[in-house]
């Protein structure tokens, strides 16, 4: 979990643009091939 955190914490501070332009095809690989990342974005507070 702590290299799931960080890898989320690295694409929200670097590549934040990029992944909401492609969130859709972003979200399908997250699913596919790490659904412990998809929990994980569940999990963060705003």
């Amino acid at each position: 979990m702590p290299l799931i955190k960080a890898t989320l914490q690295e694409i929200e501070e670097n590549y934040y643009e990029l992944f909401d332009m492609q969130f859709d095809h972003v979200a399908r690989l997250f699913l596919e091939n790490a659904p412990m990342a998809v929990l994980r974005c569940l999990c963060v507070r705003r």
